[in-house]
């Protein structure tokens, strides 16, 4: 972690400093192993604040203004909202039964949280932390809950947990469900070196079905995928 924040502040033309970007990669590592609270809250706040801080690079205009053309263009088309428009080709159909799902969820989700908040704060009591479990203190509290309560340390879980392995086993899975192939492509123009192509096509019959684009690490400018 400390080497990839050293990367990051040449890049930054920060050498001989560590740079936490503000990305989710980089974020979130931070926020689970520093020991400085104080440091984990800024870097918490600076990234649940992007684009929410009244300067140049702020969002909420350009946000409301979005919200208003898509409002506008689901009654051009004929729909009540944009959500009734964007799940009509969706599995959940309808704004309505999406709301269903989620609360289905929400109070169990919810529940659990609150036990793992309880398990967190009871092991700060334990280290005369003397603080109240706060978001910027949840993921560090967790890893420490972990490796408490279970034994289990992510660092020797990290090995096995090799990119290549992972893609190979994307892979095989698509082969099992959906009968597909993959085959490295060299020959099509990407955005960034790190991106790689397979072609995909048909295990029976070689029919071609279409490429698949790998672009597994995080870099500037890169926007971050949810989850």
């Amino acid at each position: 972690m400390r080497d990839a924040e050293a990367a990051s502040a040449v890049t930054k033309k920060q050498p001989g400093t560590w740079v936490v970007m503000n990305t989710r990669s980089s974020v979130e590592p931070f926020l689970t192993y520093s020991d400085r609270r104080d440091l984990r809250e800024k870097v918490w706040r600076m990234f649940i604040m992007r684009g929410d801080n009244g300067d140049a690079h702020d969002n909420n205009a350009i946000i409301t203004e979005i919200l208003q053309l898509r409002a506008e263009r689901a009654r051009l088309l004929g729909y009540q909202t944009h959500a009734h428009w964007r799940l009509e080709n969706a599995m959940a159909k309808t704004p309505e039964r999406a709301m269903d799902l989620m609360m289905a969820v929400w109070k169990p989700a919810v529940a659990r949280v609150n036990e793992e908040v309880k398990d967190m704060q009871a092991l700060a009591d334990k280290e005369g932390a003397g603080i109240k479990i706060e978001p910027w203190d949840y993921r560090y509290y967790m890893e420490k809950v972990r490796k408490a309560k279970y034994d289990l340390d992510q660092n020797e879980v990290k090995p096995y947990l090799q990119l290549d392995k992972l893609r190979g086993a994307i892979h095989w899975v698509a082969g099992e469900l959906f009968n597909f192939k993959f085959t490295p492509a060299t020959n099509v123009p990407v955005a960034h070196p790190d991106i790689k192509v397979w072609e995909v096509t048909d295990k029976t019959t070689g029919k071609h079905i279409g490429l698949w684009f790998f672009d597994p690490y995080a870099r500037a400018g890169k926007r971050s995928a949810p989850g």
